[in-house]
């Protein structure tokens, strides 16, 4: 895990800043069923599942303390700003989850996804040595996908507030 970070602070010095200023405290648990989990409740804390198969784990904690920072920053927007006005009734296929999601679901799998590619993609370009570049750049591929499909829904569904429009865009830049 520690080497993750240390990766994301020479390869990627804006989103390991990031990470820094919202993430508090990181717990690496044993388990299955849930990679990874933060909460509003518990505002900077972070799990991520431990490692269980033969994946590279740079690109593991890479993607998931990328994908959780990206939700606090989320969760902090909103207490100021709901982002999305779409009532949670209304539901939407989503690339991250099998059940249909409410639209704010699918916006933060957008919006999460756009930070774990816009990531993965400074580490890539980033010219620091990576033991397994194939392993990063194939989390890029499907992660850029999911984004897609993602924000696609966003654009063509979503009722977005002022400052929600404002995020959107800035996810784009992938």
């Amino acid at each position: 895990f520690v080497e993750s970070l240390g990766l994301m602070r020479l390869g990627s010095t804006l989103f390991y800043e990031h990470v820094r200023d919202i993430v508090s405290y990181v717990t690496i648990t044993e388990g299955h069923g849930c990679w990874g989990l933060s909460s509003i409740d518990m505002f900077g804390d972070i799990f991520i599942t431990k490692l269980q198969d033969q994946r590279n784990p740079h690109v593991h904690y890479f993607d998931h303390v990328t994908h959780e920072a990206a939700h606090y920053y989320l969760h902090a927007l909103m207490q100021f700003d709901p982002l999305i006005e779409n009532p949670p009734t209304e539901e939407y296929s989503s690339p991250v989850r099998e059940d249909k999601r409410p639209m704010l679901g699918v916006y933060h799998a957008a919006c999460v996804l756009s930070n774990v590619c816009k990531n993965l993609q400074a580490i890539l370009d980033s010219g620091v040595e990576l033991h397994d570049k194939k392993s990063f750049q194939q989390c890029f591929d499907v992660s850029l996908a999911k984004f897609n499909q993602a924000l696609s829904t966003v654009e063509a569904s979503a009722k977005h507030t002022l400052l929600g429009k404002s995020v959107t865009e800035s996810m784009r830049d992938v």
